[in-house]
């Protein structure tokens, strides 16, 4: 299976963090990706980050083609500018989405202490817990972001599956999920190769010795 990652859509109603801008898609950019996803199976879309557009704009356009995503929250910036709100959220989980974990200011796990690992995992878990009425037991790592002692305080807190950015395809049964991320660059055909082109040996056991180092290693 393989899991694509998509952050904001259209026009932003903050200020970009640096680098944010190159996964920056434009809705008629989504649009014909989603269109294109529609002839593939094994396929889980995730959006991180609560970005406004996300009920805006990628909610309406999910629904009108019967697409479902699971969407990734930093707890900590519902209800600030250009970002969704808990009427945001409850929203979409009345619309049968799916809501994850993304911390809770969308900062570097690696670069906190233990007691700020504590407030980006548990309280922001319990925070959407809150919210929205449902369990959290999705979690995706901000900038893809891990190491063995981050993936320790995850398996503590007990979450199902834990998304990342290493790229390349992925089991359903697998506890860490790598995902692709979609850029302003993409359109239907990069991703129709993206799809259809199977993984070569050596680029696998890269990506297998990739995720093998960031699971083991500790502090950096």
């Amino acid at each position: 299976m393989i899991n694509l990652t998509l952050h904001g859509v259209g026009t932003p109603y903050r200020l970009l963090e640096p680098g944010e801008a190159h996964v920056w898609l434009m809705k008629e950019t989504l649009e014909a990706i989603l269109d294109e996803l529609l002839k593939f199976r094994d396929v889980t879309l995730t959006v991180d980050d609560a970005n406004q557009s996300d009920v805006r704009i990628v909610l309406p356009v999910l629904l009108s083609r019967r697409m479902r995503a699971i969407f990734f929250i930093p707890a900590g910036k519902l209800g600030q500018q250009g970002y969704l709100d808990q009427t945001d959220l409850r929203i979409l989980v009345k619309e049968g989405m799916e809501i994850g974990t993304h911390g809770m200011y969308h900062r570097d796990w690696r670069e906190l202490d233990d007691g700020e690992l504590l407030v980006e995992i548990s309280d922001s878990k319990k925070i959407l817990e809150e919210i929205t009425g449902h369990e959290i037991r999705k979690v995706s790592c901000p900038y893809g972001s891990y190491d063995r002692r981050v993936l320790h305080y995850l398996r503590n807190k007990k979450f199902q599956k834990v998304y990342t950015s290493d790229t390349g395809t992925a089991r359903s049964e697998w506890w860490i999920q790598p995902r692709n991320s979609l850029h302003a660059s993409d359109n239907p055909q990069t991703l129709a190769r993206i799809m259809a082109r199977p993984n070569s040996l050596g680029e696998s056991l890269i990506r297998s010795a990739g995720r093998f180092v960031k699971r083991w290693r500790w502090f950096g």
